[in-house]
């Protein structure tokens, strides 16, 4: 007899049921030893929640405790060990289920997956774009903190063959395998590090609750961001929406060397002289504006040489008038 449509659609509420198909153990078909097992869950676990995070916080990782909504969405149950290889089969909650006010929120970040979608589903998207070939075009879904647990799967991974997560209905949803992980870890020895800078612009949208905001430069390109809140009180950005603002924090950027996002630690208005701040930051730009300064025995070397440090933008800025008037 059919499923009703209905039925259909609170089960995909509910969740996807998938299985994990481990090729190449030494162990009987149908098992896996313990320390296998928490090994590729383990890593599961990790690059799912960051792949996740990284799409509805806009960084894969960060300080304090991890959001609820985080820990509910990749709470996924083994309900079974299946020969055939291994096979073991994983329920994972739907992001409509478990992350419903970060769903609602506005794309601001990256447009949001799909309320019937998993973690799992984010996760396959960045090992689609990681190993697929297509990080010269997108990069979008992953960043250094996806790729370092990505690398994760690297200790199981001596032990077989291959991963594959797949469903029914859907088929494959990723395969990873020793060359794979050898390709993500090219891409992440390609990847730039963050940077910390100096960027004055007109501070434009802003989401506070969730502590983000836009910087849109001169020549009309455009920079999120969010702020620090061990450092900034959410607040702030209240006081500044509409208005010329000069930041320092740090930038974080994309596999093509785009900046990503910008996380502040200060934000001032702007003022004289600051203009040369006002452009979008590059991978290896701006201490190119300082190679001079670094090299001379002033004030602006030895401050370059310790920053980011304790100084504030007043501070940079009086050194920089001071080595221009040299």
């Amino acid at each position: 007899m059919p499923v009703p449509n209905r039925v259909r659609e609170d089960r995909s509420r509910q969740g996807t049921c998938y299985e994990l198909v481990i090729q190449g153990l030494d162990t009987p078909s149908g098992t896996i030893g313990a320390r296998e097992l928490r090994d590729v869950l383990s890593a599961l676990l990790k690059s799912s929640e960051r792949a996740l995070r990284l799409i509805l916080d806009g960084k894969s990782g960060g300080p304090g405790k991890r959001p609820s909504w985080l820990v509910d969405s990749v709470d996924l149950v083994v309900e079974e060990l299946r020969k055939g290889s291994t096979i073991a089969q994983l329920q994972a909650p739907a992001l409509g289920r478990t992350a419903t006010a970060e769903m609602d929120q506005d794309d601001f970040w990256l447009p949001k997956p799909a309320e019937t979608d998993t973690a799992l589903d984010v996760l396959g998207e960045a090992i689609g774009q990681i190993v697929g070939q297509q990080t010269e075009g997108r990069s979008d879904r992953f960043d250094n903190g996806v790729l370092d647990a990505l690398l994760s799967f690297r200790g199981p991974l001596r032990d077989v063959l291959q991963l594959e997560l797949r469903t029914m209905d859907r088929g494959s949803t990723f395969l990873l395998n020793s060359a794979k992980l050898d390709m993500v870890k090219e891409l992440r020895e390609r990847m730039p590090t963050p940077r910390h800078f100096v960027v004055s612009g007109l501070f434009n949208k802003i989401e506070h609750q969730n502590r983000i905001f836009e910087i849109v430069f001169a020549d009309g390109t455009r920079l999120r961001g969010t702020i620090d809140p061990v450092l900034l009180d959410p607040e702030v950005m209240r006081a500044f929406w509409g208005r010329k603002v000069t930041i320092e924090g740090e930038v974080h950027f994309t596999a093509q060397k785009v900046p990503r996002f910008l996380e502040a630690r200060s934000i001032k208005e702007a003022g004289r002289g600051e203009g040369i701040f006002d452009r979008l930051p590059q991978a290896a730009s701006q201490p190119d504006l300082f190679s001079e300064a670094q090299t001379r025995p002033n004030r602006l070397g030895k401050l370059m040489g310790a920053w980011p440090g304790d100084e504030s933008i007043e501070e940079l800025m009086e050194a920089l008038e001071g080595q221009a008037s040299a």
